[in-house]
């Protein structure tokens, strides 16, 4: 997700000498026209939770990492799947995504925990950011194709396991002289089953994705340019 508790130079912000306003310093400034919700940001933040995560040496870093496994687990197996489709790696069947998707269930539950304390501890001010509304926003778009996206992939079948009941001939060496081994019931792969725009929402979901992951990273450059050019100074 990111975070404004670092400054441009690798700092804390509000450590002494280092330039940087202090921590909270003229948020109210940026916050004005929240005035309905101001209450409760203002509550989130002074939660002994989010005063561990924002004062405290581990907190921020331990919500990072965890923040960071989920995003690989969600990330990680929904473009997988999104580039299947797409035709990367036909060999491997659809329905293989199926139980992997309790991965991805499990990385996002970790994600909204995880992401919902970091916001608590700097709520003040990741609301005024425009990368944080970016990331949200590609979080939200994602989460929506995604699910489009799985709803007609399983409408159309294309998640059922398939297997192929014909027997197959295989050409072997062994001993010198060429064998033909007969098999069984041989795996097949999962027929796609799907039309020109499940590809396309594919292709959507991956630039959803790749956008949240683009805009967290921005999150913390963003804000520390919001602090040093005193966009947080009261008026």
């Amino acid at each position: 997700m990111g975070n404004a508790i670092h400054a441009a130079e690798g700092t804390p912000a509000g450590v002494p000498g280092n330039g940087v306003l202090p921590y909270g310093y003229g948020e109210t400034s940026m916050t004005h026209f929240l005035a309905p919700g101001q209450g409760l940001l203002d509550w989130m933040q002074s939660l002994p939770v989010s005063q561990w995560i924002t004062n405290s040496d581990w907190g921020f870093p331990i919500m990072l990492v965890f923040h960071s496994w989920g995003m690989a687990a969600v990330v990680g197996i929904l473009v997988m799947l999104d580039l299947r489709i797409l035709g990367v790696a036909k060999m491997a069947p659809l329905s293989a995504f199926q139980p992997m998707m309790s991965i991805a269930w499990a990385g996002f539950f970790i994600n909204l925990i995880s992401g919902v304390l970091m916001f608590m501890a700097d709520a003040n001010r990741l609301i005024v950011n425009w990368s944080f509304i970016s990331k949200m926003s590609c979080v939200v778009l994602g989460g929506i194709v995604t699910a489009v996206l799985w709803r007609r992939m399983r409408a159309a079948g294309a998640m059922a396991a398939h297997h192929s009941t014909m027997q197959s001939s295989v050409a072997v060496a062994g001993g010198g002289r060429v064998v033909t081994v007969t098999g069984g019931d041989l795996p097949a792969t999962a027929p796609l089953g799907v039309d020109r725009s499940v590809r396309i929402l594919a292709i959507i979901s991956i630039l959803m994705w790749s956008g949240a992951i683009l805009f967290g990273r921005w999150i913390a450059y963003v804000m520390d340019n919001m602090i040093l050019h005193g966009a947080f100074a009261p008026k």
